[in-house]
């Protein structure tokens, strides 16, 4: 498993786009994290999405506040493997990542 990470974050930091489904992924957390995490998985290399609109895709319509859906988030131990990076506020601000904005600015860069 170590192994396959290494190649998978190798590939990655080299401008690849490493698959996801190459690296054996099992969260623990409550429902509504895993709800969450799975749809980190979901978003494209070098896309964007708002935290608002995150929770609209997961649960649909109901009045799921952004601030849940950035806890969820920022819950996530695999941080550039599950690209919370790519998860940003409504307005399109750099706003809540666990390893540092500027850390999320240079991944997002970096998918460019």
């Amino acid at each position: 498993m170590l192994e396959k990470t290494v190649q998978w974050l190798d590939d990655y930091f080299k401008g690849n786009k490493p698959l996801i489904k190459d690296l054996p992924i099992k969260f623990k957390g409550t429902e509504f994290q895993l709800k969450v995490w799975n749809e980190l998985l979901k978003i494209p290399y070098g896309s964007t999405i708002s935290y608002k609109e995150l929770g609209k895709i997961i649960f649909g319509e109901k009045n799921i506040s952004s601030q849940a859906i950035g806890r969820a988030v920022s819950k996530n131990k695999l941080l550039v493997i599950v690209p919370c990076h790519r998860v940003i506020g409504s307005k399109g601000d750099l706003v809540g990542y666990a390893g540092g904005i500027d850390r999320k600015k240079y991944l997002l860069d970096h998918e460019k």
